[in-house]
């Protein structure tokens, strides 16, 4: 099982219960 997540314009594909490091954003 995958999901897709976008996070500020970049498209990381994760597997069930697997933990995605991204970088800050500057706020």
């Amino acid at each position: 099982m995958y999901a897709i997540v976008e996070i500020a314009g970049q498209q990381f594909k994760v597997s069930k219960d697997q933990k995605v490091y991204v970088h800050r954003l500057a706020s």
